[in-house]
């Protein structure tokens, strides 16, 4: 039998640290790339130090059209918040997914909406991480039928936030 039950927030003064990353390298020692699988076809570069994709066709399935950053490295102990500034040419829907490489465990998984207005969109884990994790952030836009090509996203403004 239970009780008594409770939750508890301890407060205090939080240390936050932050990893800006810019888009300027290209080729293979760059740590995104895309991943255009079946009938999803796109290519990726970088301008005025956003990242660029551009869909020719959409997929049928939302990883047939998917724009990946790995590695990164997320130590124990921590939250995090991942921010990062999109747009896109036309009206697109899509998800944003931060990922554990190599197994499917995702510390955020949301949807997103893009439009030809530039928005920063902020995302938080669920929690703490309890151990260290390499991740991938996953934005993926293939399998949503409203979504047209051809199409630009642009992605600028990657930062991550390691809250302790």
């Amino acid at each position: 039998t239970i009780d008594n039950f409770s939750f508890i927030t301890i407060g205090g003064n939080l240390e936050v640290t932050t990893d800006e990353y810019v888009f300027i390298q290209q080729g293979e020692d760059a740590s995104w790339e895309t991943f255009n699988e079946s009938e999803g076809a796109g290519e990726l570069f970088v301008a005025n130090e956003e990242l660029n994709y551009t869909i020719t066709a959409f997929g049928t399935t939302d990883w047939h059209n998917k724009l990946v950053i790995k590695p990164l490295p997320l130590t124990a102990l921590a939250s995090y918040r991942f921010e990062f500034e999109i747009r896109a040419d036309k009206e697109i829907e899509g998800v944003f997914i931060a990922n554990e490489i190599g197994t499917w465990n995702p510390v955020v998984y949301t949807s997103i909406s893009i439009s030809n207005t530039p928005t920063l969109l902020s995302f938080v884990t669920d929690g703490m991480i309890f151990s260290d994790l390499s991740i991938e952030l996953l934005w993926q836009f293939g399998g949503y039928a409203t979504n047209v090509a051809p199409a630009i996203i642009v992605l600028s403004q990657l930062t991550i936030y390691q809250i302790v």
